[in-house]
């Protein structure tokens, strides 16, 4: 799995997710540059990213995933700071498979990342 954040708290979080799968490695970036060439490198099986990143915007960096780096299949999911119906339409539209709104639903997110590291595992 791959966290594309600027926020050290998502790090966390996300660390925290896959250690209860030893199979499932973190692989973490601050910014969408680095976060792309990891993904073309790595080909991570799903991809958590921060919707405002110092260097591109969320509906891009979505958009350059599903373009360069990722299967067709590969989860995508956005952390986005305004929940309203039509941010997470763009991000879907742009090739996300999911959005979460801050504050982040630690529940809703373990729900939807599970499943992806039950396969990945």
């Amino acid at each position: 799995m791959l966290c594309v954040s600027r926020d050290v708290e998502s790090h966390i979080l996300f660390s925290r997710i896959t250690q209860r799968r030893q199979t499932v490695e973190l692989l973490a970036a601050d910014n969408g540059e680095e976060g792309t060439d990891i993904a073309v490198i790595r080909r991570p099986r799903m991809v958590v990213l921060d919707a405002r990143l110092s260097d591109v915007d969320g509906e891009t960096l979505v958009s350059t995933l599903r373009k360069r780096a990722l299967a067709p299949s590969a989860p995508i999911a956005v952390l986005a700071h305004d929940g309203s119906p039509g941010q997470r339409a763009r991000f879907i539209w742009a090739g996300a498979s999911a959005s979460f709104a801050t504050p982040l639903n630690v529940a809703e997110i373990d729900r939807t990342v599970e499943p992806v590291l039950n396969v990945a595992g």
